[in-house]
Protein backbone atom coordinates (compact mmCIF):
# COMPACT_ATOMS: atom_id res chain seq x y z
CA UNK A 1 0.00 0.00 0.00
CA UNK A 2 1.12 3.54 -0.73
CA UNK A 3 2.30 5.61 2.24
CA UNK A 4 1.69 9.05 0.75
CA UNK A 5 -0.19 11.55 2.89
CA UNK A 6 -3.79 11.70 1.66
CA UNK A 7 -5.24 14.99 0.51
CA UNK A 8 -8.83 15.70 -0.42
CA UNK A 9 -9.17 16.22 -4.17
CA UNK A 10 -11.67 19.02 -3.63
CA UNK A 11 -10.29 21.13 -0.76
CA UNK A 12 -6.79 19.69 -0.08
CA UNK A 13 -7.59 18.94 3.56
CA UNK A 14 -5.64 16.06 5.08
CA UNK A 15 -8.27 15.36 7.76
CA UNK A 16 -10.70 12.50 7.17
CA UNK A 17 -12.87 9.95 8.92
CA UNK A 18 -13.83 6.39 7.87
CA UNK A 19 -16.91 6.38 5.66
CA UNK A 20 -17.60 2.88 4.34
CA UNK A 21 -15.84 -0.44 3.77
CA UNK A 22 -16.65 -1.86 0.33
CA UNK A 23 -15.78 -5.15 -1.39
CA UNK A 24 -14.01 -5.66 -4.69
CA UNK A 25 -16.88 -6.83 -6.90
CA UNK A 26 -14.59 -9.27 -8.72
CA UNK A 27 -13.23 -10.71 -5.48
CA UNK A 28 -15.64 -10.18 -2.59
CA UNK A 29 -13.10 -11.49 -0.08
CA UNK A 30 -11.12 -8.27 -0.66
CA UNK A 31 -12.39 -5.06 0.88
CA UNK A 32 -11.27 -1.44 0.72
CA UNK A 33 -11.91 1.62 2.84
CA UNK A 34 -13.64 4.77 1.66
CA UNK A 35 -12.98 7.83 3.78
CA UNK A 36 -14.75 11.19 4.03
CA UNK A 37 -13.04 14.56 4.11
CA UNK A 38 -13.66 16.19 7.49
CA UNK A 39 -13.68 19.65 5.90
CA UNK A 40 -15.94 19.33 2.81
CA UNK A 41 -17.51 15.86 2.95
CA UNK A 42 -15.90 14.50 -0.23
CA UNK A 43 -15.54 10.69 -0.26
CA UNK A 44 -12.50 8.91 -1.68
CA UNK A 45 -10.60 5.62 -1.51
CA UNK A 46 -7.76 5.42 1.00
CA UNK A 47 -5.18 4.02 0.87
CA UNK A 48 -4.78 3.59 -2.89
CA UNK A 49 -3.25 0.20 -3.75
CA UNK A 50 0.00 0.03 -5.66
CA UNK A 51 0.10 -1.56 -9.13
CA UNK A 52 -3.45 -0.51 -9.95
CA UNK A 53 -3.17 -1.96 -13.47
CA UNK A 54 -3.86 -5.49 -12.23
CA UNK A 55 -7.32 -4.50 -11.01
CA UNK A 56 -8.38 -3.78 -14.61
CA UNK A 57 -7.24 -7.17 -15.91
CA UNK A 58 -10.20 -9.21 -14.64
CA UNK A 59 -12.01 -10.88 -17.55
CA UNK A 60 -15.36 -9.64 -16.19
CA UNK A 61 -14.38 -5.93 -16.39
CA UNK A 62 -16.77 -4.93 -19.19
CA UNK A 63 -15.21 -1.64 -20.45
CA UNK A 64 -12.09 -3.54 -21.58
CA UNK A 65 -13.82 -6.63 -22.97
CA UNK A 66 -13.54 -7.69 -26.59
CA UNK A 67 -16.36 -10.25 -26.38
CA UNK A 68 -19.52 -10.62 -24.30
CA UNK A 69 -19.35 -13.91 -22.38
CA UNK A 70 -22.22 -13.74 -19.86
CA UNK A 71 -25.77 -12.39 -19.72
CA UNK A 72 -24.48 -9.37 -17.78
CA UNK A 73 -21.83 -8.77 -20.44
CA UNK A 74 -24.45 -8.91 -23.21
CA UNK A 75 -26.70 -6.56 -21.24
CA UNK A 76 -23.77 -4.17 -20.84
CA UNK A 77 -23.27 -4.21 -24.64
CA UNK A 78 -26.95 -3.46 -25.20
CA UNK A 79 -26.95 -0.60 -22.69
CA UNK A 80 -23.74 0.76 -24.23
CA UNK A 81 -25.25 0.69 -27.73
CA UNK A 82 -28.29 2.63 -26.51
CA UNK A 83 -26.11 5.09 -24.63
CA UNK A 84 -23.91 5.73 -27.68
CA UNK A 85 -26.87 7.28 -29.49
CA UNK A 86 -27.87 9.22 -26.38
CA UNK A 87 -24.34 10.60 -26.01
CA UNK A 88 -24.16 11.62 -29.68
CA UNK A 89 -27.52 13.42 -29.51
CA UNK A 90 -26.42 15.23 -26.36
CA UNK A 91 -23.18 16.44 -27.97
CA UNK A 92 -25.04 17.59 -31.11
CA UNK A 93 -26.84 20.17 -28.97
CA UNK A 94 -23.50 21.96 -28.70
CA UNK A 95 -21.57 20.90 -31.82
CA UNK A 96 -23.06 19.21 -34.86
CA UNK A 97 -19.65 17.89 -35.94
CA UNK A 98 -15.96 18.66 -35.60
CA UNK A 99 -12.91 17.36 -33.76
CA UNK A 100 -13.45 15.03 -30.81
CA UNK A 101 -11.07 13.52 -28.26
CA UNK A 102 -12.23 10.66 -26.02
CA UNK A 103 -9.99 10.39 -22.96
CA UNK A 104 -10.04 6.90 -21.48
CA UNK A 105 -11.69 5.52 -24.60
CA UNK A 106 -11.34 1.82 -23.67
CA UNK A 107 -11.79 -0.38 -26.73
CA UNK A 108 -13.02 2.61 -28.78
CA UNK A 109 -16.77 1.90 -29.11
CA UNK A 110 -17.71 5.58 -28.68
CA UNK A 111 -14.93 6.72 -31.03
CA UNK A 112 -16.14 4.32 -33.74
CA UNK A 113 -19.72 5.51 -33.29
CA UNK A 114 -18.76 9.18 -33.63
CA UNK A 115 -16.39 8.49 -36.53
CA UNK A 116 -19.25 6.80 -38.39
CA UNK A 117 -21.36 9.89 -37.67
CA UNK A 118 -18.85 12.09 -39.51
CA UNK A 119 -16.63 13.31 -36.69
CA UNK A 120 -12.83 13.46 -36.75
CA UNK A 121 -11.83 11.47 -33.68
CA UNK A 122 -8.84 10.64 -31.53
CA UNK A 123 -8.58 8.70 -28.29
CA UNK A 124 -6.34 8.24 -25.28
CA UNK A 125 -6.26 4.89 -23.48
CA UNK A 126 -3.47 3.75 -21.11
CA UNK A 127 -4.51 0.08 -21.11
CA UNK A 128 -2.52 -1.71 -23.80
CA UNK A 129 -5.11 -4.49 -24.12
CA UNK A 130 -8.04 -2.12 -24.61
CA UNK A 131 -6.06 0.27 -26.82
CA UNK A 132 -5.03 -2.53 -29.17
CA UNK A 133 -8.69 -3.26 -29.93
CA UNK A 134 -9.25 0.35 -30.99
CA UNK A 135 -6.10 0.38 -33.11
CA UNK A 136 -7.20 -2.83 -34.83
CA UNK A 137 -10.46 -1.04 -35.68
CA UNK A 138 -8.49 1.71 -37.47
CA UNK A 139 -8.82 4.28 -34.69
CA UNK A 140 -6.19 6.84 -33.70
CA UNK A 141 -5.61 5.96 -30.04
CA UNK A 142 -2.62 7.18 -28.03
CA UNK A 143 -1.24 6.07 -24.68
CA UNK A 144 -0.99 9.51 -23.10
CA UNK A 145 -2.44 12.99 -23.53
CA UNK A 146 1.03 14.38 -24.27
CA UNK A 147 1.03 12.38 -27.52
CA UNK A 148 -2.08 14.20 -28.77
CA UNK A 149 -1.67 17.42 -30.74
CA UNK A 150 -4.14 20.05 -31.84
CA UNK A 151 -7.35 21.46 -30.37
CA UNK A 152 -10.77 19.85 -30.04
CA UNK A 153 -14.37 21.01 -30.14
CA UNK A 154 -15.41 18.23 -27.76
CA UNK A 155 -13.39 16.27 -25.20
CA UNK A 156 -15.19 13.43 -23.46
CA UNK A 157 -14.50 11.40 -20.32
CA UNK A 158 -17.16 8.70 -19.97
CA UNK A 159 -16.83 7.31 -16.45
CA UNK A 160 -13.12 8.03 -16.40
CA UNK A 161 -12.53 10.92 -13.97
CA UNK A 162 -13.23 8.75 -10.93
CA UNK A 163 -10.33 6.48 -11.96
CA UNK A 164 -7.62 9.15 -12.30
CA UNK A 165 -5.34 9.75 -9.32
CA UNK A 166 -3.82 12.92 -10.84
CA UNK A 167 -7.24 14.25 -11.86
CA UNK A 168 -6.31 17.94 -11.50
CA UNK A 169 -3.30 17.57 -13.78
CA UNK A 170 -5.32 15.71 -16.42
CA UNK A 171 -8.17 18.23 -16.45
CA UNK A 172 -5.66 21.07 -16.79
CA UNK A 173 -4.09 19.35 -19.80
CA UNK A 174 -7.43 18.62 -21.43
CA UNK A 175 -8.90 22.10 -20.90
CA UNK A 176 -5.88 23.60 -22.69
CA UNK A 177 -6.75 21.49 -25.74
CA UNK A 178 -10.27 22.90 -26.10
CA UNK A 179 -11.15 25.28 -28.92
CA UNK A 180 -12.56 28.66 -27.75
CA UNK A 181 -16.12 27.29 -27.96
CA UNK A 182 -15.14 23.75 -26.96
CA UNK A 183 -16.79 21.66 -24.27
CA UNK A 184 -15.75 18.98 -21.84
CA UNK A 185 -18.33 16.19 -21.45
CA UNK A 186 -17.72 14.32 -18.21
CA UNK A 187 -19.82 11.44 -16.87
CA UNK A 188 -19.35 10.13 -13.33
CA UNK A 189 -21.37 7.99 -10.91
CA UNK A 190 -23.36 10.03 -8.41
CA UNK A 191 -22.89 9.24 -4.73
CA UNK A 192 -26.09 11.13 -3.93
CA UNK A 193 -28.25 8.80 -6.04
CA UNK A 194 -31.12 6.77 -4.59
CA UNK A 195 -29.52 3.44 -5.58
CA UNK A 196 -26.26 4.43 -3.83
CA UNK A 197 -28.14 5.24 -0.63
CA UNK A 198 -30.11 1.97 -0.71
CA UNK A 199 -27.30 -0.44 -1.62
CA UNK A 200 -24.60 1.33 0.44
CA UNK A 201 -21.45 -0.85 0.50
CA UNK A 202 -22.94 -3.08 -2.21
CA UNK A 203 -23.47 -0.21 -4.66
CA UNK A 204 -21.57 -1.37 -7.73
CA UNK A 205 -20.41 2.12 -8.70
CA UNK A 206 -18.22 2.34 -5.60
CA UNK A 207 -16.20 -0.24 -7.58
CA UNK A 208 -13.23 -0.39 -5.22
CA UNK A 209 -10.36 -0.14 -5.80
CA UNK A 210 -10.81 1.02 -9.43
CA UNK A 211 -12.91 4.06 -8.50
CA UNK A 212 -10.79 6.42 -6.43
CA UNK A 213 -13.26 9.31 -6.08
CA UNK A 214 -16.99 9.52 -5.40
CA UNK A 215 -18.53 12.79 -6.52
CA UNK A 216 -21.68 14.71 -5.71
CA UNK A 217 -22.76 17.71 -7.78
CA UNK A 218 -21.35 20.17 -5.22
CA UNK A 219 -18.01 18.36 -5.40
CA UNK A 220 -17.95 18.68 -9.19
CA UNK A 221 -18.75 22.39 -9.02
CA UNK A 222 -15.83 23.06 -6.66
CA UNK A 223 -13.49 20.79 -8.62
CA UNK A 224 -14.14 22.65 -11.88
CA UNK A 225 -13.93 26.09 -10.27
CA UNK A 226 -10.31 25.28 -9.38
CA UNK A 227 -9.62 25.04 -13.12
CA UNK A 228 -11.67 28.11 -14.15
CA UNK A 229 -14.29 25.84 -15.66
CA UNK A 230 -18.05 26.02 -15.19
CA UNK A 231 -20.86 23.51 -15.54
CA UNK A 232 -23.34 24.74 -18.15
CA UNK A 233 -25.75 21.79 -17.97
CA UNK A 234 -26.30 18.38 -16.35
CA UNK A 235 -27.94 15.27 -17.75
CA UNK A 236 -28.63 11.67 -16.77
CA UNK A 237 -27.90 8.43 -18.59
CA UNK A 238 -31.12 6.63 -17.73
CA UNK A 239 -30.05 3.06 -18.46
CA UNK A 240 -27.02 3.44 -16.18
CA UNK A 241 -29.48 3.46 -13.27
CA UNK A 242 -30.99 0.11 -14.26
CA UNK A 243 -27.63 -1.46 -14.97
CA UNK A 244 -26.14 -0.21 -11.69
CA UNK A 245 -29.15 -1.52 -9.75
CA UNK A 246 -28.86 -4.96 -11.38
CA UNK A 247 -25.12 -5.28 -10.70
CA UNK A 248 -25.59 -3.97 -7.15
CA UNK A 249 -28.22 -6.68 -6.64
CA UNK A 250 -25.76 -9.31 -7.87
CA UNK A 251 -23.02 -8.08 -5.54
CA UNK A 252 -25.37 -7.86 -2.55
CA UNK A 253 -26.52 -11.43 -3.17
CA UNK A 254 -22.93 -12.68 -3.49
CA UNK A 255 -21.66 -10.90 -0.39
CA UNK A 256 -24.63 -11.81 1.81
CA UNK A 257 -25.03 -15.25 0.20
CA UNK A 258 -28.72 -14.71 -0.33
CA UNK A 259 -30.64 -17.67 -1.65
CA UNK A 260 -33.63 -15.72 -2.88
CA UNK A 261 -31.98 -14.03 -5.84
CA UNK A 262 -35.34 -13.51 -7.57
CA UNK A 263 -36.41 -11.23 -4.69
CA UNK A 264 -33.21 -9.24 -5.17
CA UNK A 265 -34.00 -8.77 -8.86
CA UNK A 266 -37.49 -7.50 -8.05
CA UNK A 267 -35.98 -5.17 -5.45
CA UNK A 268 -33.43 -3.84 -7.96
CA UNK A 269 -36.23 -3.17 -10.46
CA UNK A 270 -38.21 -1.12 -7.95
CA UNK A 271 -35.08 0.79 -6.90
CA UNK A 272 -34.17 1.54 -10.52
CA UNK A 273 -37.74 2.63 -11.26
CA UNK A 274 -37.81 4.90 -8.22
CA UNK A 275 -34.36 6.34 -8.99
CA UNK A 276 -35.30 6.96 -12.63
CA UNK A 277 -38.56 8.70 -11.64
CA UNK A 278 -36.77 10.82 -9.06
CA UNK A 279 -33.96 11.65 -11.50
CA UNK A 280 -36.49 12.82 -14.12
CA UNK A 281 -37.54 15.64 -11.79
CA UNK A 282 -34.32 16.16 -9.86
CA UNK A 283 -31.28 15.54 -12.07
CA UNK A 284 -28.82 15.72 -9.17
CA UNK A 285 -30.25 12.46 -7.81
CA UNK A 286 -29.49 10.44 -10.96
CA UNK A 287 -27.34 7.31 -10.64
CA UNK A 288 -24.97 8.62 -13.31
CA UNK A 289 -24.59 12.29 -14.26
CA UNK A 290 -23.14 13.88 -17.38
CA UNK A 291 -21.68 17.37 -16.93
CA UNK A 292 -21.24 19.74 -19.87
CA UNK A 293 -18.36 22.02 -18.93
CA UNK A 294 -16.89 25.15 -20.55
CA UNK A 295 -13.94 27.41 -19.81
CA UNK A 296 -14.70 30.66 -18.03
CA UNK A 297 -14.13 33.67 -20.28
Amino acid sequence: MTLKTPKCLICNSEAFTPFLEVPNRFNILESYMLVQCSACGFVYLWPIPEEMEKYYEDAAYQPHQEKAETFTDRLYRWVRAWNLNTKRRLIKKYHKDGLLLDYGCGTGAFLSHMKNAGWSVQGVEPSEKARSVGVQNDLNVQTDIDQVSGSFDVITLWHVLEHIENAHEVIDSLSRKLTPDGILVIAVPNRDSLDAKVYKSHWVAFDAPRHLYHFRTQDMVRFFETHRLRIVSKHTLCFDTWFNALLSCQMESAVLRKRFYAFGLIKSGFIALGASFRGAFHVDSGSSLVYIVKCLL
